[in-house]
């Protein structure tokens, strides 16, 4: 696949819709899901408590959080975007009644379908997991923070954009050079076997609007980040900074496994925790006022926090 197709099909995909995500429920098997890119067709078998359902592929089950309402019987079309640490589904097509005919798939999910697919044919490569960011649990927020931004900077997702910030002079060569795309040879023609893991990334992102980090922070502490701007808040308020939500997943030795998403403008923040265990929910309410001094701390003005259906 050559550059400038490749250019041309980034464009063509700016312009559609993002696709929704549907996430399994955390330890979830893989079942037939076996590589990023992968189109699977769905089922809903039944309906669970708090807003999840169980879908079927191919014979196996999954517990699942549906971005769209939907119903027992409904047929979806998925996407593979994340085997690890959580199984993540892009949904391609809404919802489909049983017995209804079927809904044509979105134009930008078939061309990130065939785009991923014959880029996968070209050169599939096993996955290679990153080392920790860190040696240890941080004791410096801080320079933990640097730790995650640099891991996203260094990560190669926006080599090209760091390429015209390098020849406008806005970006150190140096910098540029610890990008992973740095260290390799030019292929003629098409892209670099060993880039095609990163070109898949950029067309997932451009595709769902949403970035998606995963990796161990320190040794044995998987992470999982994702970035999106809020295109559903209330943006008419004449120059009013945009919404940007960060969600962060990860299961801690004392509190199990923690979902909190972040809804940030400006220096405003509304926090929501998610999918707590009891015993979670009440460390959380009981450190409300020691999480309002930490924002309030870094700058931040903490306007807000839920937990589960819960509000203060």
């Amino acid at each position: 696949m050559n550059i400038n197709a490749l250019r041309d099909a980034l464009a063509a995909l700016l312009k559609t819709s993002p696709a929704p995500l549907v996430e399994a429920a955390a330890g979830a098997p893989r079942g037939p899901a076996r590589s990023v890119g992968q189109s699977l067709q769905a089922q809903i078998v039944a309906e669970l408590p708090n807003g999840r359902f169980l879908i079927e592929i191919e014979g196996s089950r999954l517990d699942v959080k549906l971005p769209l309402p939907a119903r027992i019987g409904d047929t979806l079309k998925l996407q593979v975007l994340a085997l690890e640490p959580r199984l993540t589904f892009a949904l391609v097509r809404e919802p489909v009644a049983a017995g209804a005919d079927g809904v044509a798939m979105s134009e930008s999910a078939r061309k990130l379908t065939a785009i991923v697919e014959r880029l996968s044919r070209e050169a599939p490569l096993p996955a290679v997991a990153a080392p920790p960011l860190l040696a240890s649990p941080p004791a410096d927020t801080a320079a933990f923070a640097a730790s995650l931004k640099s891991a996203l900077s260094r990560s190669g997702l926006f080599y090209e954009s760091h390429q015209a910030q390098w020849v406008a002079g806005e970006r150190p060569l140096g910098e540029l050079m610890k990008e992973p795309q740095a260290a390799l040879k030019g292929a003629a023609g098409g892209v670099h076997p060993q880039a095609i893991g990163l070109v898949q990334q950029q067309l997932e992102i451009v595709d769902t609007r949403q970035l998606l980090w995963q990796g161990q922070v320190w040794p044995n502490q998987l992470l999982e980040w994702r970035i999106e701007e809020d295109a559903g808040r209330d943006t008419a308020t004449g120059n009013a900074p945009p919404v940007w939500k960060t969600t962060l997943r990860l299961s801690l030795p004392r509190l199990g496994d923690v979902s909190a998403t972040l809804a940030i403008r400006g220096d405003q923040v509304h926090l929501a925790f998610s999918d707590l265990v009891a015993d979670t929910k009440s460390a959380v309410r009981n450190g409300q006022v020691a999480l309002r001094d930490a924002f309030g701390n870094a700058g931040l003005e903490l306007l807000e926090i839920k937990v589960d259906r819960d509000e203060s």
